[in-house]
């Protein structure tokens, strides 16, 4: 603590570089989690998909789950998200909410979530074939947050869901719902950029993180909209006309 007080707080993290060291002080041989506390944002050393995918296959193949506590007034929750998502961890963040911003419920939710074990499924099968999902590859799965995955097709009355691992399955039986939840158009653009990279920007580890991604595509599209309108009252069509496309 007193090294870190002598330190200026500049926030150029290097994200990379302190999950490697963060595995390097690890014993193979034993059971570990990482945890993050900070604002995700890696502006010493920005991720490129290929240097993130390598990340998250190291962290995963020693089963090592990656748990984030997001603070700060600018944060990178996708990017917290996709770690959390893909290593099985869980992503907290500093927010208006109550109980979900304050810090002593937080960290006790992260040492609850350090102490609970991970499944982690090495296949995924469903029993409608014209469901298509994203991320394509097995998740990690907890008791303690929800494991999202973005489908696209039409869906059946009922849907069976079948994981595997190495040695066990498990099941589920999901009706499925008449009717879909209003507000979800943001699913939308969310698939098309997952489509794009394989499933890997889908970064919803639990319902918080699915709500915030909700929160932030509707606060931009709004922040449009009163661009848009501005344009309009100057009589800047070409401007209004590059917002709407």
């Amino acid at each position: 603590l007193n090294a870190l007080n002598r330190r200026f707080p500049a926030g150029a993290t290097n994200l990379s570089a302190a999950i490697n060291a963060g595995l390097k002080s690890l014993d193979a041989k034993r059971p570990g989690s990482l945890v993050y506390i900070g604002d995700g944002m890696s502006t010493a050393n920005l991720l490129q998909q290929s240097d993130l995918q390598s990340l998250l296959d190291q962290l995963r193949d020693r089963q090592v789950p990656m748990h984030s506590y997001a603070v700060g007034p600018q944060t990178d929750l996708q990017l917290l998200g996709i770690i959390g998502q893909q290593t099985g961890g869980v992503v907290l963040f500093d927010s208006q909410n109550e109980n979900q911003g304050n810090p002593v419920i937080a960290g006790r939710r992260l040492a609850t979530a350090v102490g609970l074990p991970v499944y982690y499924s090495q296949s995924i099968e469903l029993s409608h074939a014209n469901l298509k999902l994203l991320p394509g590859s097995a998740l990690p799965l907890r008791s303690d947050r929800e494991t999202i995955y973005l489908g696209k097709g039409t869906l059946p009355q009922a849907l069976d869901v079948v994981v595997h691992d190495e040695t066990t399955s498990l099941r589920w039986h999901v009706t499925v719902p008449k009717t879909g939840q209003a507000g979800n158009t943001f699913l939308g653009a969310m698939w098309n950029r997952a489509v794009a990279d394989q499933g890997l920007s889908v970064g919803l580890a639990g319902r918080e993180l699915f709500g915030a991604a909700q929160d932030a595509f509707e606060n931009r599209v709004n922040s449009l909209a009163q661009a848009g309108e501005r344009a309009i009252a100057v009589h800047n069509l070409a401007q209004a006309e590059e917002i709407r496309s």
